[in-house]
């Protein structure tokens, strides 16, 4: 991910500004709200900055647990019990 050169960033010291430069948690947090609020103007939910917050807060407290579910290798197991479907063609 490209980082914005450090004169762009007069405000932040240069350690300051690497540690958040390299830092995918703190471009994580960037990209979710930046997704959030794509989603709100798609959708006119007129949702807070403090919405965005506690939302982008659950969702990084969830991705540990999607991570490791993600991580699980479910190839060639056999599932407990098979879904018929009707009218799917």
């Amino acid at each position: 991910m490209p980082c914005p050169p450090i004169h762009s960033l007069p405000s932040q010291s240069a350690t300051e500004y690497l540690q958040t430069a390299f830092n995918p948690a703190v471009h994580m947090e960037e990209q979710m709200k930046e997704l959030l609020r794509k989603i709100d103007a798609e959708y006119g939910f007129k949702l807070t900055e403090e919405e965005m917050d506690r939302i982008a807060k659950e969702a990084k407290e969830a991705e540990g647990l999607f991570r490791q579910l993600n991580e699980v290798d479910v190839a060639g197991k056999t599932p407990l019990m098979k879904l018929a479907l009707k009218g799917t063609k």
